[in-house]
């Protein structure tokens, strides 16, 4: 605490006892000013005391607001390239540079097609056989 810093006691005691001294040679030690005049000297005293303390630790204090900037825009900095990695935006390879997400969705959506035209594939294959039965069937029935 800043009352534990070096000189501090000395100091104010060197003040009290001074206003006391004063206060004294004018026969007024015991009155309610000088009372009041200790009080507003001693809380003077530890104003200016705790100024100086905090402006003493005041280099100390800011570096740990700029640490955290820095952590701040290294984090920000770490967003930016991750999204570029996965969006393929401003990546350092070339113009034709495609993310990993765009990747994993074209693979993704060239599974989905394939799936839909092997299952879609059945159904021609049905209807083929069924018209070619048909169009053999009419064809029979043509010659009777």
């Amino acid at each position: 605490m800043f009352t534990q810093s070096p000189g501090y006691s000395e100091g104010i005691n060197l003040a009290l006892d001074a206003n006391d001294r004063r206060a004294a040679s004018r026969g007024m030690l015991g009155s309610g000013n000088t009372i009041a005049d200790t009080t507003k000297l001693a809380t003077d005293y530890a104003s200016q005391k705790f100024g100086d303390y905090r402006g003493g630790l005041a280099p100390y204090l800011t570096q740990g607001t700029a640490a955290a900037g820095g952590i701040g825009n290294l984090y920000s900095d770490l967003g930016k390239q991750i999204n570029a990695n996965y969006t393929g935006q401003g990546g350092a390879l070339n113009a034709n540079y495609t993310g990993q997400g765009d990747l994993a969705y074209k693979t993704q959506s060239g599974i989905g097609d394939a799936t839909a035209a092997a299952d879609l594939n059945k159904y021609n294959v049905s209807q083929n056989s069924f018209n070619a039965l048909m169009s053999g069937a009419k064809l029979a029935s043509a010659f009777i």
